[in-house]
Order: C-alpha cells, then structure tokens, then sequence
C-alpha cells in the first residue's frame, strides 16, 4: 500500500509521480529522481558494508525509507528521504571517521536507525512499534530515544534531555541526533522564519556545546556560524548555557570521543 503525506507535508511534483514507479534500485543506477536525493551517497554507504547480513539489513532500512518518504515533502521542497540519506550520509563522513580514530566502532544498528528515524512521525499509518518489528529492539530504542512526544516551549529541552538521559545505555545516540540536527540546520533555509530562530537559538544553546564537547570541533563550529544566520547571539546567555550543557554531560557519564579536543575547547566557546 502506498503511503500519503501525512496532513498538508505538501504536494507530490511530477518527479515524485514518475518515481512512484521506479525502485531504489533504479533509482541508485540513475534513472528517475527524487529532489534532494544524492544517489552517490546512498550507493556509498551501501557499499560500506560488507557483511552479507549487515549489508541486507541497511538494505532494507534504505527500502523501508524509500517506500514511506519518497514523495513526503519537506519545507524545503527536498524528499524527506534525501533527509534520511543526508543525515546518515553526515555520520557516515564526519562522525564515524573521529570515532574510528579513537577506536569506537559504529554499528550497522546506527545507520539503519538513522536512515529510518522521521518515518514513524512523517507517516500516519506507521508506528514505532511496526518498526520494531520490523528492525528488532536495538533500532527501536535508538528512535525512541530520538523521539518526543513534547509540544510547546519545552519540546526542544525534552527531547535533548531525552537523548542524554539514553545515552548510558546506547553511547551512540547523541551521535545520531548530531548528524539529524546537522542536517536540518544545514537546509534552515526552507523553513519559516519564526521556525528558524527556534531551531538555531534550540542548536546553539545545546548542540553546539554537545558537539564541542564530544570533540567534533568541525561540526560544532558549523553549527554555531549557521546558528548566527537565523537568530540574534547573546554571547553572556550561551556561554552559561554552555556550562549548564557540559555539566549536565558531565553527570550523566556522556563519553567524550576526543577529549583532547573537547577539553580545550568546550568550557568557553569561540567568540565572533
């Protein structure tokens, strides 16, 4: 059964109908399209792995991904499966890399709950729960962990905390969060305005200083310069923030990745 956008997520383009007929297969060799969606990425991560069993098993995430977002749209017009794609491509390429050098592995469990993580939330007649079904526990409890419920002023302070409070038991769902934060403030440009200060003020308030202090300077330092894009900087305001986020890391026992880095540069953030 085909999926709809959930409510008014926007309207399928001519691409989106055509591409309704095509597979992901089709797509990744080169025939039909999809806005957003870089085929050299996907085909890259899929062949990252080379376990028959992992491989077939990010395979199906891809599939799932692709059979539920292929014609949601975003704010910014792109698929949100190039979302999915993007995200995962960023702990692929920027967070997997630092992590290898100080000898944390990532599991396929990442990538694939990265690749699949808005579908629950973007589809309506999808659940958590079919996806753990479908992808066992461990995938579960990665989404849910990158998941509220919460509206209002304090949804973005629960849904961090949520991610933190996780973090003991699965070390790598801050990272996760990080590459899905990244990207979408990476394409801000999109979204409303009123929605673009709440993110960048939400991003530079708590996933600046997470980055910083996990040691992915590269990645903290984009995400302040954009931050700035789209919402006014108190510098006395973040710098406490700052304090406030480490020790909240702190005393949840968050590992640094690099602490060499984090340490140097995480009690006071780079001034402009």
């Amino acid at each position: 059964m085909k999926k709809l956008p959930k409510k008014n997520k926007g309207v399928k383009s001519f691409f989106f109908r055509c591409a309704l007929n095509m597979s992901l297969t089709d797509l990744i060799k080169g025939n039909g399209h999809i806005k957003g969606l870089n085929r050299d990425h996907l085909r890259e991560m899929q062949d990252y792995f080379t376990d028959p069993e992992e491989k077939a098993l990010f395979q199906k995430a891809c599939d799932f991904a692709y059979e539920n977002l292929r014609s949601v749209l975003r704010d910014n017009g792109d698929s949100f499966l190039a979302h999915m794609v993007e995200s995962t491509y960023i702990l692929h390429t920027e967070i997997r890399p630092i992590c290898e050098e100080a000898g944390i592995k990532l599991s396929v469990l990442d990538y694939v709950a990265l690749m699949i993580h808005d579908v629950h939330e973007e589809c309506k007649d999808v659940y958590l729960r079919d996806i753990g079904k479908m992808f066992g526990k461990e995938v579960y409890r990665r989404i849910d962990a990158m998941s509220t419920e919460a509206t209002g002023i304090d949804r973005h302070r629960k849904g961090f905390d949520k991610v933190i409070g996780t973090a003991g038991d699965i070390p790598s769902v801050p990272l996760l969060k990080l590459g899905d934060r990244t990207h979408n403030v990476r394409t801000l440009y999109g979204k409303e305005e009123w929605k673009q200060m709440e993110i960048a003020a939400d991003t530079r308030m708590r996933f600046v200083p997470l980055a910083r202090y996990l040691g992915f300077e590269a990645i903290a330092q984009d995400l302040d310069d954009l931050s700035r894009i789209y919402t006014l900087v108190d510098e006395d305001k973040y710098r406490e923030s700052d304090t406030k986020i480490i020790g909240m890391l702190e005393k949840n026992g968050i590992r640094r990745v690099v602490p060499q880095y984090a340490l140097e540069a995480s009690p006071a953030m780079v001034s402009h």
